[in-house]
């Protein structure tokens, strides 16, 4: 059932995104990688670039950090319950 409550909308307070690209969306990530990578965005949102001596350095740590999701998912499929 539609809401049809008009006068709430009233109470509403306009909104301005803080993202300068644009629109957004809500996207599933490895809980470990999630700030990295808002830090990242945020960089990229702002027109930062990376150096090209940065980006093997980066590429290297969401290689090391993918293999420690990996690792911990094993180690909870491997771990009996008690």
């Amino acid at each position: 059932m539609k809401n049809v409550n008009h006068r709430s909308l009233a109470n509403l307070t306009p909104f301005e995104g803080k993202w300068k690209h644009g629109t957004t969306r809500t996207i599933r990530v490895p809980i470990v990688l999630a700030d990295k990578l808002l830090a990242l965005a945020r960089k990229l949102d702002n027109g930062e670039s990376f150096e090209k001596s940065e980006q093997p350095r980066l590429y290297s740590r969401i290689g090391e950090l993918t293999a420690e999701v990996n690792a911990l998912q094993r180690k909870l499929v491997t771990t009996p319950r008690t």
